[in-house]
C-alpha cells in the first residue's frame, strides 16, 4: 500500500513538474514579467528604460542588458546583468513587497555614459562656482 501511493504520489508531482514548466514556456510568463517591469520603471526613471532578457528562478530574478537613460538625456546607464536575489520563505508567507523580500543585489559589467552637446548652454551652479573679484 506505501509504495503504491508513493508510486502514485512521485508521478503526480512528476506530471505537474512538467505541466509548469511546459505552461512558463507556453504562456510567455517571463516576457509578460518583462513588460510589467518595463512599465513600471519607465514611469519611475524615464522614457527610456529596455531589457534584453528576464528569467525567473527559484530565489532571484536575472535581467541582461539592462539600458537606462535618465530624463535628463545626459546620463545613460548600462548593465549586462543584474541579478536579485530573493528570500523565497519571504514569497511563501504572503509577504510580496521587493523591499523587504530582497536579500541581494549583484550588478554585473555596469556601464555610465555621460554626453555632452556644445550647442546646449550650460548654466552653473551659483554654490559651486568661483567668482575672481578684481579688488
Amino acid at each position: 500500500m506505501f509504495k503504491k501511493t508513493l508510486i502514485t504520489l512521485t508521478l503526480v508531482i512528476l506530471f505537474v513538474l512538467v505541466i509548469l514548466f511546459n505552461g512558463w514556456d507556453f504562456f510567455d510568463l517571463n516576457g509578460r514579467f518583462k513588460n510589467i517591469l518595463v512599465g513600471k520603471m519607465r514611469s519611475l526613471v524615464g522614457t527610456e528604460f529596455t531589457i534584453g532578457e528576464l528569467s525567473l528562478g527559484f530565489g532571484t530574478i536575472n535581467l541582461e542588458k539592462v539600458d537606462l537613460v535618465f530624463r535628463d538625456p545626459r546620463y545613460r546607464l548600462s548593465i549586462e546583468e543584474l541579478r536579485f536575489g530573493y528570500s523565497f520563505s519571504s514569497l511563501l508567507r504572503g509577504n510580496i513587497q521587493p523591499e523587504k523580500s530582497a536579500e541581494e543585489i549583484s550588478i554585473y559589467q555596469p556601464r555610465l555614459t555621460l554626453t555632452y552637446n556644445s550647442r546646449k548652454e550650460v548654466k552653473s551652479d551659483v554654490d559651486l562656482s568661483l567668482e575672481i573679484s578684481s579688488e
